[in-house]
């Protein structure tokens, strides 16, 4: 699924708007579990959108991420 028309770093970012809209329905139904979850999604999401270009930084172990 490596298509190179997609574009990754706008998909990240819709993800997290849609994701923080969730969040924000699940808090005011009291579902702070649900809330948390899907806010640590879409802060995943963002990071994703602002890392997508930048290099790969080795791991610990000397592998690539």
């Amino acid at each position: 699924m490596n298509d190179p028309d997609i574009d990754v770093p706008a998909i990240a970012d819709y993800i997290a708007d849609m994701t923080r809209e969730l969040s924000a329905m699940a808090r005011s139904a009291h579902m702070d579990l649900l809330a948390y979850l899907l806010e640590m999604a879409a802060e995943e999401a963002k990071s994703r959108s602002r890392d997508i270009n930048a290099p790969a930084l080795p791991h610990k172990n000397g592998q690539r991420s």
